[in-house]
């Protein structure tokens, strides 16, 4: 996911999903936001809520599940998340999240969906990818 092959990573967590319904935490963060990438956003929602529940350290998949809600226009859902981002995390630096990307439109596609939660917001002089 992390290369851009998203498709390729989608088939593979399932795979495993399938194989293990109890994916580790960091697999089905990847999987739950491969699916928000591609635009599957219940599916999205879906997998970060469950390792939310699942995982006491899953912290990260609060952003994705933000990022889900407010493509789906769920403002009040997304704002409670954000909240709770905001007070367990205070240090958390929406700009460095999904630094990992290779692919600028794959880190151009989440920013917009923290945006749209009120996650991400960039700095005076700070320009957008292209």
């Amino acid at each position: 996911m992390w290369l851009g092959e998203t498709d390729a990573a989608i088939k593979d967590l399932e795979l495993a999903l399938r194989i293990d319904p109890e994916l580790i935490a960091m697999d089905r963060f990847a999987l739950s936001l491969a699916y928000y990438l591609k635009g599957r956003y219940d599916a999205a929602i879906e997998q970060a809520s469950l390792n939310l529940q699942r995982t006491e350290g899953a912290s990260f998949s609060r952003v994705v599940l933000a990022a889900a809600y407010a493509e789906q226009k769920e403002e009040s859902e997304a704002a409670r998340v954000v909240a709770a981002i905001h007070r367990l995390d205070p240090t958390f630096d929406a700009r460095d999240f999904g630094s990992k990307f290779l692919r600028s439109e794959d880190l151009a596609r989440l920013r917009d969906g923290m945006r749209k939660a009120g996650l991400y917001a960039e700095e005076a002089g700070q320009h957008s990818d292209p």
